[in-house]
């Protein structure tokens, strides 16, 4: 019996060798896909349900797809692959005023197609951009330098917004079923929490933020210090201020 088995040994050592050198790459391989779920699983706790979100949304008012100027496009509410929050659109704001009169997500083009593209990276993850505010036309900026007149978080309206020239947006994060990410401070929170490298959050958050300016990045988007949902494609100085109005119903 032992001498069949050292038979066997000796005319298959090739495969003997090549179980013995496969077996901790596999184990390896398995253990790093277990951690990138956990680590998801991790990152994806969330501060909103998808009924608030989904009540809220639909309290929204709707429009036509009107046509937008030649070098702007538009993220439509027909786009599910995003999760349109408008908050201008509603009273849901620090000014606590509607001042959209409907939710239009307007862009410069390429903004807007590298804004596409940094979703796509986020829906590999299973997750998905939250839209909470794009292009802003020059009379609202002024409503909201006239309630918060602090250049910290405001534009001045004379200066000129990256909103008001439709090459800045205002996004967070959302998992698959519209839950949305800890981000350790709520948008247009004017205080120090707001800061991207803000002390005052908890890890989790934290991490949050980093992953959403880690992947804006990758999609050729920058940040500011002073509020981490914001991100700006492009400079002031090779983009006009716009004064398009845009139609609803």
């Amino acid at each position: 019996m032992v001498k069949n088995w050292k038979k066997y040994l000796a005319a298959n050592k090739r495969i003997v060798y090549l179980f013995i050198y496969l077996l901790p790459l596999l184990t390896i391989s398995c253990r790093q896909r277990q951690y990138h779920h956990t680590a998801i699983d991790q990152t994806a706790s969330s501060v909103h349900s998808a009924d608030t979100i989904s009540r809220a949304v639909a309290e929204l008012p709707t429009h036509k797809q009107l046509p937008v100027p030649a070098g702007f496009s538009e993220i439509a509410p027909a786009d599910t692959s995003f999760i349109l929050d408008l908050r201008y659109a509603s009273d849901n704001n620090f000014v606590k005023t509607r001042l959209y009169d409907c939710p239009r997500c307007i862009l410069k083009t390429e903004v807007a197609d590298r804004l596409r593209k940094a979703n796509e990276l986020f829906r590999k993850k299973k997750l998905k951009l939250v839209l909470l505010d794009c292009y802003r036309p020059h009379s609202v900026q002024e409503k909201l330098w006239n309630a918060k007149p602090d250049p910290h978080f405001v534009m001045r309206p004379w200066k000129g917004s990256l909103h008001t020239r439709a090459i800045a947006v205002d996004v967070t994060l959302a998992d698959q079923d519209g839950n949305y990410l800890d981000m350790g401070s709520e948008f247009d929170e004017f205080s120090k929490k707001s800061y991207y490298l803000s002390k005052e959050i908890n890890d989790n958050a934290r991490a949050n933020r980093y992953l959403l300016r880690s992947i804006m990045r990758q999609a050729g988007f920058t940040g500011i210090r002073t509020e981490w949902w914001h991100f700006q494609y492009g400079l002031a100085a090779n983009n006009q201020l716009q004064k398009y109005e845009w139609e609803c119903d």
